[in-house]
């Protein structure tokens, strides 16, 4: 859920009042200060939708000053006067912690009294803090449940929210009319998402010339897992010219987009594209797949064995990686023993290595290119 986003309360008991449906009216073609007196005018004779109006100008310096002080207490009078959506309000100033310390817990209360009064967008925080932990030990099945309540009353996160819940079950199908809806409502995310499925879908079905332009939208918009699907093109030449400086852009994008996993394969790109250096940058700092790491440190010391930090550094990590399981590494290290090279043993016993070795080789050759195993 995007945290940042300002709660689109949808409650749905409040009656319409016309005085303040055309305040709102003013204010929404930009005259807001303007509307501001209206606002107030119709809050200081009771109305409570008003109170939370008042409460959201101050909040959010619309028409008049910052005011968090001034927004609490009218969000508070609303509240008392049973408005869902003051509550909800309230509830995102704890959570926030605008202009009170952050205070998840109150947050979570105060959402809570917020969605059992109706309040769609307060249904959908509760959601995320149930499933995150965040206030409230961590619920999964309550979670979900307020999840379809938001949906079900046409809150764009909560349909969102849901929607990603189902697609985690499995339930892809029912995900995706949830996710279609609030992308309808032009919620940023589910398109997004929407995008994302449709690339993947095109990959997975080589569908390599109408994946690319969705990737590369995709990527213009910083997607960093994009970034990491156009690597992976470009690396294996899918539907393109095999391009490993392309690769390597796009690798470091998504590295920077907070893909960490890719530090492995930027690596073995950054080698591939003759940048030995860089790929020993890369390859050191690499923590997710620890074994392929030392297999190809390997490789790029054994072309440059100027780069070494001390003597015997290459067969060191030869050895580390084959005793670690690395099958090419084991080939490696089977054919150095095989031609006598390094101390790691004797011709025959290379032989036995090798021959034990090589119906898993050829079973992995032609497997995925992110397997540990092969990389």
């Amino acid at each position: 859920m995007d945290e940042d986003a300002t709660a689109n309360h949808n409650s749905h008991s409040v009656q319409l009042d016309p005085e303040l449906e055309a305040a709102k009216a003013l204010y929404r073609s930009g005259d807001e200060a303007d509307a501001v007196p209206l606002f107030k005018k119709l809050a200081e004779s009771g109305s409570a939708p008003a109170m939370t109006w008042v409460g959201y100008v101050y909040l959010k310096g619309k028409g008049v000053a910052v005011d968090t002080a001034a927004a609490l207490e009218w969000f508070l009078k609303a509240a008392e006067a049973d408005d869902a959506e003051a509550m909800g309000w309230i509830g995102n100033i704890y959570f926030r912690g605008s202009g009170v310390d952050v205070d998840k817990a109150t947050a979570y209360q105060w959402y809570a009294k917020a969605a059992d009064a109706g309040d769609a967008s307060a249904m959908s925080w509760l959601g995320y803090m149930l499933s995150q932990g965040i206030g409230v030990p961590v619920n999964l099945d309550a979670a979900r449940l307020w999840f379809s309540k938001s949906a079900e009353l046409g809150d764009a996160d909560g349909q969102y929210n849901y929607g990603s819940v189902l697609a985690a079950a499995g339930e892809h199908e029912e995900s995706d009319r949830w996710l279609r809806k609030a992308a309808a409502q032009d919620h940023k995310p589910s398109i997004k998402w929407q995008h994302q499925r449709e690339a993947h879908n095109l990959l997975t079905a080589k569908r390599y010339a109408e994946a690319l332009p969705v990737f590369e939208k995709l990527a213009e918009e910083g997607d960093a897992w994009a970034h990491e699907c156009l690597g992976y093109i470009y690396f294996c030449a899918c539907g393109v010219a095999k391009n490993f400086g392309q690769a390597v852009r796009h690798y470091e994008a998504a590295y920077e987009g907070g893909r960490h996993a890719v530090a492995n394969i930027a690596g073995v790109a950054n080698f591939r594209a003759g940048r030995p250096e860089v790929a020993l940058k890369w390859l050191r700092t690499e923590t997710s797949k620890p074994i392929s790491s030392l297999y190809w440190q390997f490789r790029v010391l054994d072309t440059n064995p100027q780069l070494e930090r001390h003597a015997g550094e290459c067969n060191e990590l030869l050895l580390k990686a084959a005793n670690a399981g690395h099958l090419f590494a084991q080939r490696a290290l089977a054919m150095r023993m095989i031609k006598g090279r390094g101390n790691f043993g004797t011709r025959l016993q290379g032989l036995r290595m090798f021959f034990g070795i090589f119906p898993q080789v050829v079973r992995i050759a032609g497997s995925d290119q992110y397997d540990e195993r092969l990389h």
